[in-house]
């Protein structure tokens, strides 16, 4: 799948807490509120405790939602690093992984836009993002020795690929009536 694994109960002592990203408008997009009350299921948990995440690099992070009085929920985002007490957090690894969960987060947004509305059909407009990541797999494992002295080694392939769709529809009106003048 994707390069982030949520984590359902990781183990916090010895760590602290690093902000590392704050984002405070999720509420107005609806897709995304979808997606962090589905992957953490807020609709039973609530705000009783943060959602965490595994990245690419390891670390794990906590995303703590928040709520505001009369908007939906969750409406914003803190993010956290979870390093070792007293390891300094790398950059490099923070940047990266803050990216994967971006592109893990955004999987699969899009949406559909009317353009143009007549009496045959509706024509709209449609922009989707896709995020296609699949898990490494092993081929020949374990290492296959078909002669001695000859070995094939094994090989670990990872496919990924990210995808920006555009797409112009017509939907045609079939079955819509057309307007009688009646005197």
């Amino acid at each position: 799948m994707i390069e982030i694994q949520v984590i359902e109960n990781p183990a916090l002592e010895g760590t602290r807490r690093a902000l590392v990203l704050a984002e405070d408008r999720v509420g107005h997009y609806p897709e995304f509120r979808q997606f962090f009350v589905r992957q953490f299921a807020l609709a039973t948990n609530g705000l009783s405790r943060p959602g965490y995440v595994r990245a690419p690099s390891g670390m794990i992070y906590a995303l703590v939602f928040i709520g505001r009085s009369g908007e939906p929920f969750p409406d914003g985002i803190e993010i956290y690093a979870l390093p070792d007490a007293l390891e300094p957090l790398n950059d490099t690894d923070v940047d990266a992984d803050l990216w994967a969960l971006l592109r893990w987060t955004i999987a699969g947004v899009g949406g559909e836009w009317a353009a143009w509305s007549g009496p045959w059909g509706d024509l709209t407009l449609k922009l989707e993002y896709l995020h296609l990541g699949f898990d490494a797999h092993n081929y020949f494992d374990p290492a296959i020795s078909p002669a001695p002295g000859f070995t094939v080694v094994t090989r670990s392939l990872k496919l990924s690929d990210d995808m920006v769709r555009a797409g112009v529809n017509w939907k045609f009106n079939w079955w819509s009536t057309p307007a009688v003048a009646r005197y």
